[in-house]
């Protein structure tokens, strides 16, 4: 079990408990989906604790820990689960812990000494396994059908919040739970804009519309990017489109474990330099994905992270030209030895997203 594998991190740090307050970690180690929680692992044990809301939820969803019901505050778990009482030694995740509940902590136990942890499931969860692969290759299928569905809604007078609403409409009638962050939809200059907000700009023939989106199935994520053309585009829209097409096939190809994340970011970010587009090119190449639409490794210039078998990251290079428009293309990829596994399988040609008007 995943928990096994903090159990022996504990016990080679001479720790006597972890505790784990980030909920997407919690729910990787014994499986629970609530919106409240506290995990304490020891030596040779795990102990989950949680309020009313989730009574019956837990006996459905944790596995590998012991549950508790706490009254007040979870803090509480330390004094119901006795064995838990005498910890001396106590790790914690420092990204993840908010000052107010170290403070607590410190209270609960005055004499202990507290030892920082870093990235220890992030470490662990970092390599998909395979029904976690599945998982996405999942979600992507549900985001691919309502994307491929919504290509009536791009037309001249639609807003990019109409197009966003039905597109995410279409997803949780097709099953996912939830989009798997706020959709991108971005339309002539605001396509310019990496992170642009769906507005109520209304799409005008000769432009660009950059949709980021991603759906959920059972609490894993996909994160897909596709740029269309609605009618004919200016000569320079149309070159900026086939740089990032290639840039994003040159990552793809040249993609395997054992290279370093920095080095996949470089692959593309060099190939849109060279065509003197690299000024506008400003975001990483991409991130993993999997409970969390941006997880580890991070693909960027300065992540020395190495590669390995069975990570799931995007690679979703760009270009973004100030008040004319911008392109992203983004695909989910399975990191393998010899190479990888594209997830996404919609279709990236210009002709193929260029829609009549």
């Amino acid at each position: 079990m995943r928990i096994d594998k903090i159990k022996e991190m504990v016990r080679d740090n001479n720790l006597d408990m972890l505790i784990l307050t980030e909920l997407t970690n919690i729910r990787y180690l014994v499986g629970y989906s609530g919106s409240s929680g506290l995990l304490a692992v020891t030596p040779d044990d795990a102990y989950f604790a949680t309020d009313f809301r989730y009574k019956s939820q837990i006996e459905r969803e944790v596995r590998g820990a012991k549950k508790y019901i706490i009254e007040k505050t979870l803090l509480d778990l330390f004094d119901m689960a006795g064995a838990l009482k005498g910890a001396s030694r106590i790790g914690f995740e420092r990204e993840h812990i908010s000052y107010a509940v170290f403070q607590k902590l410190k209270d609960t136990f005055p004499e202990a000494e507290f030892v920082e942890t870093k990235m220890w499931v992030e470490d662990i969860l970092m390599v998909k396994e395979p029904d976690e692969i599945e998982k996405i290759g999942q979600a992507s299928r549900i985001a691919e059908q309502a994307l491929e569905s919504c290509r009536p809604y791009l037309k001249p007078g639609i807003t990019e919040l109409e197009f966003a609403a039905e597109l995410e409409y279409r997803m949780k009638k097709l099953g996912s739970e939830y989009p798997a962050f706020t959709t991108i939809v971005a339309s002539g200059p605001n396509a310019a804009l990496p992170h642009a907000h769906a507005s109520r700009r209304e799409f005008q023939t000769g432009d660009l519309v950059v949709v980021d989106y991603g759906a959920i199935y059972e609490g894993y994520c996909c994160d897909i990017t596709r740029t269309f053309a609605l009618g004919d585009i200016q000569p320079e829209l149309q070159d900026i489109y086939e740089i990032v097409k290639e840039a994003n096939q040159l990552a793809i190809d040249r993609a395997q474990a054992g290279m370093a994340a920095q080095d996949l970011d470089k692959i593309a970010r060099d190939y849109i330099t060279q065509k003197g587009y690299g000024d506008y090119f400003g975001h990483s190449l991409g991130h993993g994905i999997g409970l969390l639409v941006h997880d580890y490794p991070r693909v960027s210039s300065r992540d020395s992270t190495i590669l390995k078998e069975g990570m799931v990251v995007t690679i979703e290079p760009g270009i973004y030209l100030p008040d004319k428009g911008g392109v992203r293309i983004e695909d989910d990829v399975v990191i393998h030895d010899q190479g990888c596994e594209v997830i996404t399988r919609l279709p990236k040609t210009l002709e193929s997203m260029r829609i009549p008007v």
